[in-house]
């Protein structure tokens, strides 16, 4: 019996690994495992090119040339009361999904004719009641802006920021027998405070928003100007469309765009006193299209996962 057990015992170690095993490797259960970390995608730059054209209405329209002069109604007496070509264009950098730089370019001009009922006195010219008149007011405007988007959504977005607009204004009446003249330009800048939102529904091709650009001041060098002039700037809107290649939107657009400005121009080299007083309020309709390129590419799938992931979460809240 006991020879019979040293034999096994002797087959048993003939059959073992020649070598002893390594204890200073981990069990596979004791090894480290690590997630990764998620993909983060890098900065992208896309660029964005708008533009709109419609018509523009004038809703109301005052303007007085010097102190002593007439308080002229545009609309009323000067025939403002017709429908005018609109149109804006706009370019746009967005960095990073969250910085966007604007700049717009906006023109804006109403020329009418009108035959004078009463005198009308503006900058020491008297235009007699039966006076045929041209008469042209011109605000073109040019701005810059800057905004912070708070959403990264392609979709989404409710954006802050402020920026500068100069005015290239200009206004004239000049009777039709060309013996009579007054002309009154300005230009300057005005600082400006910018909100934007947009939002896009998940199961519908249909997204809405807004823009809206405004200021208000009263003081010097806010206003643009070295003198106590009140100023005034509104240019808001709605607008509504859908979306063609992930890089065209279409939309339909309806816009209030008014302010005005009253006060003196101590600079001024006449023919008045520099005095002004000019407010005018306008709404427009017009439709539109924002087309969207590509500068420098991001990662594109990393991106796509996040937005898909938060849809995910908002449309699981909802239910």
């Amino acid at each position: 019996m006991i020879a019979a057990s040293l034999g096994l015992a002797a087959g048993w170690l003939a059959l073992a690994p020649a070598t002893s095993p390594d204890f200073s490797q981990p069990e596979p259960h004791e090894s480290l495992v690590t997630t990764p970390a998620p993909a983060k995608a890098p900065i992208g730059v896309r660029w964005k090119l708008a533009g709109e054209l419609g018509t523009i209405g004038v809703l109301s329209h005052r303007l007085q040339l010097s102190r002593n002069s007439t308080y002229f109604d545009l609309r009323r007496d000067g025939n403002q009361d017709t429908m005018f070509l609109f149109g804006r264009i706009s370019t746009e950098l967005e960095v990073d999904d969250h910085h966007e730089i604007v700049l717009l370019y906006q023109p804006l001009r109403l020329r009418t004719e009108t035959v004078l009922t009463t005198p009308l006195l503006a900058d020491g010219t008297t235009f007699a009641p039966g006076t045929g008149l041209d008469v042209f007011y011109g605000f073109d405007f040019y701005r810059a802006s800057y905004m912070y988007d708070f959403f990264t959504d392609y979709d989404d977005e409710v954006a802050i920021g402020g920026g500068i607009q100069f005015r290239n204004a200009r206004t004239s009446y000049v009777s039709k027998d060309g013996t009579q003249t007054v002309v009154n330009t300005n230009f300057g800048p005005v600082p400006t405070i910018k909100f934007r939102a947009r939002h896009g529904l998940d199961r519908v091709n249909f997204w809405y928003g807004t823009e809206i650009d405004g200021f208000y001041a009263n003081l010097p060098f806010l206003n643009g100007g070295n003198d106590p002039v009140e100023g005034l700037i509104i240019d808001a809107n709605v607008r509504a469309g859908f979306t063609v290649m992930d890089r065209i939107k279409p939309y339909a657009n309806v816009r209030y765009l008014g302010g005005g400005a009253t006060g003196s121009d101590s600079d001024s080299t006449g023919p008045g006193d520099g005095y002004n007083r000019n407010w005018l309020h306008t709404l427009a309709v017009s439709l539109g299209a924002e087309v969207t390129f590509g500068v420098v590419a991001r990662d594109r799938d990393a991106r796509d996962r996040e937005v898909a992931a938060r849809k995910a979460r908002r449309r699981h809240r909802r239910r």
